[in-house]
C-alpha cells in the first residue's frame, strides 16, 4: 500500500475519473462480484493508467498480474462471466458460507427434511 494516495492521484490525472478499482477478495465471493463488476466498469481507464508512460507502478505481483493480462481480448467477457456466477451464488453464500457447521440447515433449507 506504499504511495496509495499518490497513485490514486495520478489515476485521476490519466483518467479524469473518481471512480477507482475496489479491492478483490480471494476467499469470500460475495465481495468479490461488486469488484469483477467495478473492474469491467473502469477496464479502459486501468489499461489507460497503466500504459501510461509517467505512471510509476510498485513491482509486486499484482501489478504484474494486471500488466500481464490488461491485452486479454477475452478479459471482460471473463470477468463477466466470473461475476455473473458470483452474483448468481451470493444468495446462497451470505446464507451459507460459514466456519460454523451449516450443513445439518442445508436439508432444512431445500426440502429435504420434512
Amino acid at each position: 500500500m506504499d504511495n496509495f494516495p499518490a497513485r490514486r492521484i495520478s489515476f485521476k490525472r490519466v483518467s479524469d475519473k473518481t471512480t477507482f478499482p475496489l479491492k478483490f477478495c480471494r476467499t469470500r465471493w460475495v465481495e468479490s462480484s461488486t469488484a469483477c463488476y467495478r473492474a469491467i466498469e473502469i477496464m479502459d481507464d486501468i489499461k489507460t493508467y497503466v500504459c501510461d508512460k509517467h505512471t510509476k507502478l510498485p513491482n509486486t505481483p499484482s501489478v504484474k498480474n494486471v500488466k500481464r493480462n490488461i491485452d486479454d481480448v477475452l478479459l471482460k467477457p471473463k470477468l463477466s462471466f466470473f461475476a455473473i456466477i458470483a452474483s448468481t451464488l451470493e444468495v446462497f453464500l451470505k446464507k451459507f458460507q460459514s466456519d460454523a457447521p451449516l450443513a445439518p440447515f442445508l436439508y432444512k433449507k431445500f426440502g429435504f427434511i420434512g
